[in-house]
């Protein structure tokens, strides 16, 4: 039985249509999609809008860091934060982000510093290295830097990097109360650490703030009060977070302990 060709496809257009199909399925008539800038192992291609936004924000920031421009100096830092976490990037990319917010340590503006110290804490092991060096600069002591001494503490907590947590709790035993509050806030970032770490943190705290708080009990202890006063509620705060449980007391802390530092938490 003969086939017929359906009345309403012309037989010329339904030829070319089946040369076509085949043309098509030949291996030398084939063409592979066009890359795009992400097809070479999903980084971003050297003209990719992603590589010309990292360009973009390098530039912006070593400009702010030259001309001394806080406002611009925070908001290339925001921007290269957010590329950082959001944008998948190679490895010697990252490494540039981190190394030129590293040097916004090194300003001689303070609101400069403290915004370099807290894009650093969200850089995790990266951003640790740079704010554990500047925690050693003699000017960070000094009494004019002290707010960016603090936030570099603080923010060194925030990377929640597991070989740091013994820094902190080394800086909860500084003699400035305003330093092992900060080490005390870093510290309250640890909260899904280890168990283990989380139980050396947790010890330490209570030793420091028992004695804190039983020194204030005497009215005549005014450095006691002072202290006591001082890191009482980061202490807690920071408790309440790696434990997992509120204690409202700073005083019942120990007992809350010793009933407990056998269990999980």
């Amino acid at each position: 039985m003969s086939m017929k060709t359906p009345r309403h496809v012309h037989p010329t257009r339904l030829m070319g249509g089946l040369l076509a199909a085949i043309l098509a399925g030949s291996p030398a008539f084939a063409q592979s999609a066009p890359a795009t800038p992400k097809d070479q192992g999903g980084k971003p291609a050297a003209d990719s809008p992603e590589k010309t936004r990292l360009e973009t924000s390098l530039t912006a920031a070593e400009t702010a860091l030259k001309d001394k421009d806080a406002d611009g100096a925070t908001k290339a830092l925001i921007d290269l934060g957010d590329i950082y976490k959001n944008v998948k990037l190679e490895d010697k990319d990252k490494k540039r982000i981190v190394e030129s917010v590293g040097k916004f340590l090194r300003s001689s503006e303070a609101k400069v510093q403290k915004s370099g110290a807290e894009a650093l804490g969200n850089m995790g092991s990266d951003g640790a290295k740079y704010l554990k060096a500047a925690l050693g600069d003699k000017d960070l002591k000094e009494n004019d830097r002290k707010e960016v001494r603090l936030a570099v503490v603080e923010s060194l907590g925030r990377t929640k990097d597991p070989s740091e947590s013994k820094t902190l709790l080394n800086l909860l035993k500084d003699k400035d109360s305003d330093v092992i509050a900060a080490a005390a806030r870093g510290l309250g970032h640890y909260n899904d650490a280890k168990e283990g770490v989380r139980k050396d943190i947790a010890k330490e705290m209570i030793n420091i703030l028992d004695s804190a708080y039983n020194g204030a009990n005497d009215p005549k202890n005014t450095t006691a009060i002072k202290k006591f006063d001082v890191i009482r509620d980061p202490m807690m705060t920071a408790l309440n977070s790696i434990t997992g449980h509120t204690v409202n007391n700073a005083g019942e802390w120990r007992k809350w302990y010793n009933d407990n530092k056998n269990n999980k938490w």
